[in-house]
């Protein structure tokens, strides 16, 4: 693909409001385009514009009356013709071999690539344009594989949730330090029901000893009987002897029994049931604090994740931007600080730079939209005084790029072509 082609040679018929002007501008620097309002510069540009971009709009071409018209570009190694009717419009593009001409296949691919979409880009008006445009014109030119405005969007959206979870963090934290905790109580809550059977458990044993108790001493009166019998009635000692041989029997036998019974203790079982709620409520502090404590490491372990993320989003944001090819040293898209972005130069908004500095902005950019074809369209060069016109005359000089400007005055001395009605009055250049 070629490079620095500028135009050489310009013709254009019944476009807006031109008749028909041949043009041999020069190739580098300012090319200016002078006239009152309505005497056809801007359809000069118009012409330039709708013949090398391929995306430039084609409305309204027809000078009033005319039923065809056309422009030819002489851009060195390129010839580019564009004709329209009043219903459609035709493209040719032929390379320049020798004294011949050869066709390109696929002309409008070929223009695509060969100018972009750059021509027509006005750097004036990309000055006055609002900050959100211009960040969006800027991002255009740089083709990045992603949009930093997007990656923004994605970091805020993990710092707001980071911030969340770090209040529940501190929530939490604050909940498990306030929290009663008791060291020294069981893990698990003790239960009264076990305790109350255990209890009952061991009042039947007693009543069954009891009533052992009651039986034992049921059979010592009988022995007191007995014996009381044997020295009353000596004339049933025999008798009572037996009897008394019979109680002296299951005397013998109670005593060995009644004397190997154990009753279980009572107190012990009466005290932890006694204590069992103040144990199971510190059981159930403890419980309740060591939840506060993993949700506040949960929280933790969240936010920590997300603090990871916005540090690798600001990782690949300053990757992208420190790999972005910008077309001018200091040249930035920063965030307003309102939620949108604007484009920096120097660290400072561009609406906020001096009018110079938005000029030396605007016009690297230009230079970075149209880096085969530098052919630059500057509609409202009224607008520049005569230092704005000399920075641009050394700029377009400096880069090879060729400017044309328009300009609306009757003067028609220095350098450039001036139009009247649609026709070159009067050639300088």
């Amino acid at each position: 693909m070629e490079s620095s082609l500028t135009i050489i040679g310009l013709q254009a018929e019944n476009v807006r409001g031109i008749k028909a002007v041949c043009l041999t501008p020069k190739t580098h620097g300012v090319v200016s385009v002078k006239g009152k309002n309505g005497s056809g510069k801007s359809s000069l540009l118009d012409s330039i514009e709708r013949v090398l971009n391929p995306k430039a709009a084609h409305e309204n071409t027809l000078r009033n009356g005319e039923s065809s018209a056309r422009v030819i570009a002489d851009i060195g190694p390129f010839i580019v013709k564009r004709t329209w009717t009043k219903t459609n419009t035709y493209l040719t593009v032929e390379r320049k071999e020798g004294a011949g001409k050869i066709p390109v296949a696929k002309p409008a691919e070929f223009l695509q690539e060969l100018c972009g979409q750059g021509i027509g880009f006005d750097p004036l008006v990309f000055a006055q344009r609002k900050p959100a445009e211009q960040v969006q014109m800027l991002l255009d030119v740089l083709s990045l594989p992603e949009d930093p405005r997007t990656l923004d969007a994605m970091r805020k959206e993990l710092y707001d949730q980071r911030t969340l979870v770090n209040r529940q963090a501190k929530q939490a934290d604050s909940a498990a330090a306030q929290a009663t905790h008791y060291p020294d109580a069981p893990s698990a809550e003790v239960s009264t029901a076990d305790l109350l059977a255990e209890y009952q458990r061991r009042l039947g044993v007693i009543e069954q000893h009891n009533q052992q108790r009651t039986e034992w001493r049921g059979i010592q009166e009988a022995h007191a009987r007995a014996a009381e019998q044997v020295e009353q009635l000596k004339a049933a000692l025999v008798d009572a002897e037996a009897e008394l041989a019979e109680c002296t029997m299951y005397l013998n036998e109670s005593c060995a029994l009644v004397g190997a019974l154990v009753d279980p203790d009572l107190a012990a079982v009466s005290a932890q049931m006694r204590d069992a709620e103040t144990v199971n409520a510190r059981v159930r502090a403890n419980q309740t604090h060591e939840r506060l404590v993993q949700a506040a490491g949960a929280y933790q372990t969240e936010s920590d994740t997300l603090t990871e993320q916005i540090e690798a989003l600001d990782r690949r944001k300053t990757t992208l931007l420190t790999a972005a090819a910008f077309p001018l040293p200091g040249l930035a898209i920063a965030a307003d600080g309102k939620g949108g972005y604007v484009v920096t130069y120097q660290d400072v908004p561009l609406a906020a730079c001096a009018s110079s500095e938005q000029l030396r902005v605007s016009m690297a950019l230009a230079l970075a939209i149209n880096p085969t074809v530098r052919v630059v369209l500057l509609r409202e060069g009224s607008l520049l005084d005569e230092e704005a016109l000399a920075t641009v005359e050394r700029w377009a000089a400096a880069n090879g790029v060729q400017c044309w400007i328009e300009l609306a005055t009757t003067q028609t001395d220095g350098e450039g072509f001036t139009i009247e009605a649609g026709e070159i009055k009067e050639a300088q250049s």
